[in-house]
């Protein structure tokens, strides 16, 4: 099943065999191995981290850093072109593209400027818990 996101790249007219694989939505087999398309809800709850905390430091703590928000912007709008792409084969790579950015998007004001009393563990549980997650996504979940 072919998602809007898909059919509006598709229907651009540049596409050529090799885009329509990767937008085509169908599960395709490489080397013996049937590369599966499918909605990665993991995927969706990473980045929604990235998304909540960069409310949460702008909206809430009145965070303001004009760095900040451009790393903020472009992590939002890589995320909202994966969001469009999401079914396509080998879509993890466009979101590849804004989770380098995400452990900016969370530890940036805390290292700016001092939001809690003790900032230093809050910056080390954040540290820990960040790694968990990733950890849990990439070798427990795989």
């Amino acid at each position: 099943m072919v998602v809007f996101g898909n059919i509006f790249f598709l229907g651009l007219g540049f596409a050529d065999e090799k885009l329509e694989g990767y937008l085509g939505g169908i599960d395709q087999v490489k080397e013996g191995v049937t590369l599966v398309i499918g909605f990665r809800w993991d995927f969706i709850l990473y980045s929604a981290i990235g998304i909540y905390t960069s409310w949460y430091f702008i909206v809430k703590k009145k965070f303001e850093d004009k760095i900040y928000s451009l790393i903020c912007n472009i992590y939002i709008i890589a995320n909202a072109f994966w969001i469009l792409v999401i079914r396509a084969s080998y879509s993890n790579r466009f979101a590849y593209l804004s989770w380098f950015l995400l452990a900016l998007v969370i530890i940036y004001p805390l290292l700016k400027s001092k939001i809690y009393e003790k900032q230093h563990q809050v910056i080390g549980t954040v540290t820990i818990l960040y790694f968990s997650f990733t950890y849990l996504l990439d070798f427990i979940l795989k």
